[in-house]
């Protein structure tokens, strides 16, 4: 039965636009009307657009599109072509067998098929559609799958609104995706009443056969109305195959579309996935091409949220991230169009490099104009140190001439981002020269950091704090940058103090405990061996400026008290040296912060960035010099130096007057001088409540039923917000790590795949903070049906046990709709069937143990070398689960490092560090490999056997009969991780003198060795 349902709300929209319609100046009455195979949203009762699906809608597809007043833009099945749907979408031909042209039935010689259907109406009048479309022969498997959403906007006061396509294709086997005809794709067939309006492009071409088949961003099609104007837009997406994206129109219909196989078919290997992203806009009136270029860089800087779907958080397509890049950093500067941009104070990108290299001509100073040859490495070093060399131009007006050294370094992008863009610029030429539309990479963990109560956390924007910290200036400025970067900035010296990656700052220290002592590093920061060695001179030597500050040190300020109590002049009389003064720091809070400050008259800005762990950049601008600035550097504190400019008397470097204006400094850290950090003692950004977690499991029967939502395959739609890792956090197994998305969000969903269907009839749910960042109501969806539904859930120490009528499972769909705080962040999602069977128990949770807690008692194992001692020891190696892996005196499994004789290479506290922080050192036969397949696929663990063919893969030691076989001539990448498979916390079961009896166990080499 046919069943129709009107909801109506009034809108009043103040100031609008003239409209096509009498209504222009009305208030609106929106209202939603729906049956079992469309949804429209209505204005006075007349149809703004209307979505049709079903059995009659083989095809789905809008129809009308229409102003606000109802006036239809769309034509639907007309008689020259009655496979033309409005506003739809249509591949054309597939290995040619005709998906496009339809029968009187609307029946086509391929089958397109449509397998599921999900619309959400908003509130505003906005609507999302979820579409899963299937492409094959009549009666044959599918050959090709589809993922597509339509995001359809609530009007706006200016009578417009938009509808975003997403499209995510999967090949199932190798398959041809062609057009005879050229044409094929998302396509809008209009009304015969608009055969007057006109085509405009963005490379603003108008007329006919200027805007069929030429390439452009978007193209609009708009003319007058019997009262006002209107028009109609696709905007084509930057991460799409074959962007700018060449046009199909015939004027006398009038048809137009994007046609991504104008330039001929489009091979795919079997499981190749690419993607199609588009904005239709329907306006109000014409639209100004003023308007349309704000509309696109707007689009633009979306991404299409359809590519988690593919990726599942392990890798990602550079080219769409160099696309988004490009848009957020370059843009500004640097235009992505063939022609160029007037405005652009950078060279174009488009032609610059592609799959084959070219030379250019760059000044470099002092030796001046050369030739370069434009690869990824110039790339790569443009980006890092853009004013080394300044690109000569080699257009008109100004021909010749070199561009000004204005742009920035760009400290904030990691090395994947900086190949995101260099393939993001490749894709930018003639197809003769057009590198890959889409590159894949494992993406690259950055890190990751806790997000805490007094973790400062550093994400894609660079911070500067003033914080106390130990044996620095009071007045130091500490300086985070994205990538994970840090350093600290002395105002008394003019120079870099210290300087780590890893975690910014804790600020525990000043925020509890009355602000006593001095704050700590951040989260798993570490030294990269830089040691202070980069001072600026004035004539008399370093600058100093130390009688207006005290160091963060007390055996320093007492000594300093006692030298102040013999000065005689007063402190408001003392000048500093050299006219030195600190003039503060410039910052966008985009860009890294710039140091001002003034030395004999001569004014500097410094600013920093980071290469990698070794390299650091000092980037120079001064104004007044007269004479050369000078500078003493350490050389035998650093590995290497590299300058612009300058000349060397011992360690002091001179940069001369006339070379002064702009200058670099690289310096080549030593990582030998690293050394450990002072980290907080507990870290609050992890979750700090395990041993409690661990009994309430216990308690609850958990700890020995299985999860079988760990590992499992994890998506949600949204980006990750703050410290989140993804969706996959909320199933690794891992307190520490979490899935959140960007605050303030309607609803929610995470959804899970399990490896197998499994009855399950309980789930558990680890929030952030109770009452901080968790679901408060929420749905469990399983298969597709709601097993439970949950208001205002009240937690237990974070933790949430939801039980529901055992059912078999497959798929989960958590759907939240209240939360907590900000957004509903979850630590662990865990499904269990309570019927099952619970395992033997296994030894309870002690503690996890530090280095620092058990160094001094690791050294004096000797005492425990008695036979009941090493006994002792032998039982706590089988109580920790050590001879999974290990031998030991010819006992145990060979899946990790015999330690019969480790003696020989490690005692006491090396040895003890051994086992609590596995990754310091790894047994360079016990690698852990990730290999990375050429169908995307990640493999991680020891390779246990290579045959030539096949590499034998043991993802988990302790898991010995689970191998995983990987082709070898399948293989794209194979590299060793920095990572040991042992686990960290392998004796956490142990109590100290366990810990200390197994020390003892191992030195003696086995119970045998022991007697």
């Amino acid at each position: 039965m046919r069943s129709t349902r009107v909801i109506y709300l009034a809108v009043a929209i103040a100031a609008l636009c003239p409209l096509a319609a009498s209504h222009a100046a009305e208030e609106l009455k929106l209202a939603w009307v729906k049956t079992d195979d469309s949804v429209a949203l209505t204005n006075h009762g007349k149809v703004v657009w209307q979505f049709n699906h079903g059995k009659d809608h083989r095809k789905p597809c809008f129809h009308p599109l229409a102003t606000l007043d109802g006036m239809a833009l769309t034509d639907f099945r007309p008689s020259d072509h009655l496979w033309h749907r409005a506003a739809w979408f249509s591949l054309k031909e597939i290995d040619k067998l005709n998906y496009w042209e339809e029968n009187r039935q609307g029946v086509s010689a391929g089958r397109n098929e449509t397998i599921d259907v999900k619309i959400e109406t908003q509130a505003d009048f906005s609507a999302e559609i979820r579409l899963r479309q299937s492409y094959h022969p009549p009666d044959e498997p599918e050959l090709l799958g589809e993922e597509r959403v339509i995001r359809v906007s609530a009007p706006n006061e200016d009578g417009s609104y938009t509808l975003d396509w997403q499209h995510l294709f999967t090949a199932r086997k190798a398959v041809t995706v062609g057009a005879s005809a050229a044409y094929a794709g998302l396509s809008l067939r209009l009304s015969k009443q608009l055969l007057k309006w006109s085509f405009l492009n963005s490379e603003g071409q108008n007329e006919d056969k200027n805007v069929h088949g030429k390439g452009a961003r978007w193209l609009t099609f708009k003319g007058p109305l019997a009262i006002g104007s209107a028009g109609l837009t696709i905007f084509d997406h930057p991460t799409n195959q074959r962007f700018p994206t060449k046009w199909f129109i015939v004027s006398g219909m009038p048809y137009f579309s994007p046609a991504f196989v104008f330039d001929g078919p489009m091979p795919l290997t079997k499981d190749q996935k690419f993607r199609l992203f588009y904005r239709m806009k329907v306006h109000g009136s014409a639209p100004e091409v003023k308007t349309l270029e704000a509309d696109y860089q707007t689009f633009a800087n979306k991404l299409p949220d359809l590519a988690a779907l593919e990726v599942n958080g392990e890798q990602i397509d550079l080219v769409a991230a160099g696309a988004r890049l490009h848009q957020v950093y370059c843009s500004m500067c640097h235009s992505a169009q063939p022609a160029g941009e007037s405005g652009k104070a950078g060279p174009k990108w488009y032609g610059l490099i592609g799959k084959s290299t070219r030379q250019r001509e760059v000044l470099v100073k002092p030796a001046g104009v050369q030739s370069i040859i434009v690869d990824d490495k110039y790339i790569a070093k443009s980006i890092r140190q853009p004013n080394q060399h300044l690109a000569i131009r080699e257009t008109a007006p100004q021909l010749g001439s070199a561009y000004p050294p204005s742009m920035p370094p760009y400290p904030h992008l990691t090395p994947q981002e900086v190949r995101s863009l260099i393939a993001f610029m490749k894709m930018l030429n003639e197809p003769e020269n057009r590198g890959p539309q889409e590159v894949w990479e494992v993406k690259q963990a950055e890190p990751q950091l806790p997000v805490g109560l007094f973790e400062v956390v550093v994400k894609d924007r660079p911070l500067v704090y003033r914080v106390a910290m130990a044996d620095v200036s009071n007045r130091a400025l500490s300086v985070g940058l994205p990538g994970g970067y840090n350093y600290i900035f002395d105002p008394s010296t003019f120079s870099v103090k210290q300087a780590w990656a890893g975690g910014f700052l804790n600020l525990k220290t000043e925020r509890t405990g009355r602000g006593a002592g001095y704050n700590h590093f951040g989260a798993a920061a570490r030294d990269i061996g830089f040691v202070e060695c980069f001072i600026p001179l004035g004539k008399s030597g370093p600058i100093n400026q130390g009688f207006k500050d005290y160091i963060n040190n007390q055996a320093w300020r007492i000594e300093k008290s006692k030298a102040e109590m013999k000065e005689t002049t007063a402190f408001i009389d003392r000048k500093p040296p050299e006219g030195a003064q600190f003039g503060g720091y410039r910052f966008d809070g985009v860009q890294a912060p710039t140091f001002l400050f003034r030395i004999n008259d001569v004014d500097y800005e410094q600013q920093i960035a980071f290469e990698s762990d070794q390299v650091m950049h000092y980037y120079f601008a001064t104004t007044g010099a007269t004479e050369p600035v000078r500078f003493r550097i350490l050389k035998d504190k650093i590995l290497k130096i590299q300058t612009s400019a300058g000349v060397w008397d011992g360690d002091t470097l001179s940069i001369p007057a006339k070379d002064a204006a702009e200058f670099y400094i690289t310096l080549v850290l030593d990582p030998s001088k690293a050394k450990p950090l002072p980290i907080a003692s507990n870290n609050p950004g992890a979750y700090d409540s395990t041993e409690r977690l661990v009994q309430q499991m216990r308690k609850l029967g958990l700890d020995r039923r299985t999860n079988f939502a760990m590992k499992a395959k994890a998506i949600s739609a949204g980006g990750k917000d703050g410290g989140a890792i993804g969706p996959q956090g909320a199933v690794d197994g891992s307190p520490h790590t979490y899935w959140d998305e960007t605050n303030s969000q309607k609803t929610y969903s995470l959804n899970l795949t399990l490896a197998k269907p499994h009855p399950v009839s309980a789930a558990t749910l680890l929030g952030y903070k109770h009452h901080d960042y968790a679901p408060k109501s929420f749905e469990l969806i399983v298969n597709g049906k709601t097993v439970k539904t949950v208001a205002d859930a009240k937690y237990d120490n974070n933790l949430l046990l939801v039980e529901f009528p055992r059912t078999q499972c497959h798929t989960l769909e958590l759907k939240v709709t209240s939360y907590y705080g900000q957004s509903p962040a979850v630590r662990e999602l865990g499904l269990y069937d309570l019927e099952e069977t619970p395992a033997p128990d296994s030894p309870p949770f002690v503690r996890k143990w530090t280095l620092e807690e058990l160094a001094a008692d690791a050294d004096m194992t000797s005492q425990r070398t008695t036979e009941q001692g090493v006994k002792r020891g032998m039982i706590a190696f089988l109580k920790a689960g050590c001879v999974k892996c290990h031998p030991v005196g010819g006992q145990g499994a060979r899946n990790g490092p015999d330690l019969t004789k480790v003696a020989s290479q490690h005692k006491g506290r090396k040895l003890l560090q051994q086992i609590l922080e596995p990754s310091s050192e790894i047994n360079k036969d016990f690698l852990t490999w990730q290999i990375v397949t050429s169908d995307g696929r990640v493999v991680v663990g020891l390779i246990v056997d290579d045959d030539g063919k096949t590499l034998s893969v043991m993802p988990k030691p302790e898991l010995p009969e689970t191998i995983v076989h990987v082709v070898k001539k399948e293989v794209e990448k194979k590299a060793p991780t920095k990572v040991s498979s042992m686990p960290t916390e392998a004796v956490s079961t142990l109590t100290r003198e366990e810990i200390l009896d197994l020390l003892a166990y191992l030195e003696a080499g086995g119970i045998a060795a022991g007697k």
